[in-house]
């Protein structure tokens, strides 16, 4: 994968654990307060409460919409991957040729070479498939 698009994926990957591992400490500080107020210890719940309200802070703070968040990255990601590979170009025979002709003559030996080893692969197998038998006879030159 391109390195900037591995990037903003390990960024968005880092912040949605960071975002889990707020939203795990915030449930464990209202699972606290609510047991505090249950025992009436109104001091200990309130210190809970706070705590829970800087979780939930922690959290939309992941989301907000400037900066390094969810948001920035995923949209970043998304434009990179429209600029770079959502160009357009369809995928067919021509275009495959004249990228082959276009390309360094190592990676179309290369190219060729794995050619060579499907082609020794077929005519080593006997075609039991009418489908497969079907494809040989089209490419065949009689």
């Amino acid at each position: 994968m391109p390195a900037p698009l591995t990037g903003y994926i390990t960024a968005w990957q880092a912040k949605y654990t960071q975002i889990s591992a707020d939203c795990w400490q915030l449930g464990n500080a209202l699972l606290g307060a609510a047991t505090y107020i249950a025992a009436q210890n109104w001091n200990f719940a309130a210190m809970y409460l706070e705590a829970a309200g800087e979780s939930a802070h922690e959290v939309a703070h992941h989301f907000k919409f400037e900066g390094d968040d969810v948001y920035a990255i995923m949209y970043d990601a998304m434009h990179w991957i429209d600029d770079n590979i959502g160009d357009g170009v369809e995928l067919n025979m021509a275009a495959i040729l004249d990228a082959i002709w276009n390309s360094d003559r190592a990676q179309t030996f290369e190219f060729i070479s794995y050619i060579d080893a499907m082609r020794a692969s077929i005519w080593n197998t006997e075609v039991y498939d009418s489908h497969m038998r079907d494809l040989y006879m089209w490419f065949s030159l009689d």
